[in-house]
């Protein structure tokens, strides 16, 4: 069965987002359309599991976030200024932000 996509056009999408974080998971690609939030997840980076999604406040507080995973993408129902994907605990903790940025 195939997985859809909400229908956008791609010169209606925003994709001025900052990357940040070494890991094998961080998403190669960051596009909103003014509703939704698509994040572009590597196929071969995600065998350690699926991390979660949190956005952060301008006071750096964090907040669990709706998304869904179609396919090789994060689909989050919202667009943000900032968010953190965050994978393990502990010593093991792995994270990316993803800021939102003006150009």
């Amino acid at each position: 069965m195939a997985v859809s996509l909400p229908q956008v056009q791609l010169d209606q999408l925003d994709d001025r987002y900052e990357i940040t974080g070494a890991t094998t998971w961080k998403p190669t690609w960051v596009a909103n359309d003014g509703t939704h939030t698509f994040l572009r997840m590597p196929v071969d980076g995600m065998r350690g599991g699926s991390p979660a999604l949190f956005v952060q406040s301008a006071s750096g507080q964090h907040a669990l976030v709706n998304y869904r995973v179609k396919g090789g993408y994060y689909v989050v129902d919202s667009v943000f200024e900032r968010a953190v994907l965050t994978l393990g605990s502990g010593r093991d903790k792995q994270t990316v932000t993803i800021t939102r940025t003006s150009r």
